[in-house]
């Protein structure tokens, strides 16, 4: 199993701050075609931004992080509980340096 983490940011404070968990994670699930290999999201909720973890079947570390893009990019496209928002960061576990949240292979 693959984890990939995206990092959404919000137009405003405000925004992260009346997000619920369970909304996002309906709304992303919503976002997934039947053929996805999702296996799970986690969510996480910041001051001005959310951190998303894709666990993903076994597949490719580059098609995670392209899948995990198309999910979020799909539920930015068409919900409106995330107008305004971005996609600010993805990265993959295998890249992600814990410590610091950096990584060597993010877009």
């Amino acid at each position: 199993m693959h984890l990939t983490v995206v990092t959404l940011a919000a137009p405003c404070p405000e925004s992260a701050e009346m997000l619920a968990q369970s909304d996002l994670v309906g709304v992303l699930r919503a976002a997934t075609d039947p053929g996805d290999p999702l296996e799970h999201i986690s969510v996480q909720v910041l001051s001005h931004r959310v951190t998303l973890g894709f666990f993903m079947a076994e597949l490719p570390r580059e098609h995670c992080m392209l899948l995990a893009y198309a999910i979020c990019r799909r539920a930015l496209d068409t919900a409106p509980l995330l107008l305004g928002w971005t996609i600010a960061q993805i990265a993959t576990a295998t890249s992600l340096d814990l410590s610091t949240g950096n990584s060597d292979k993010s877009w």
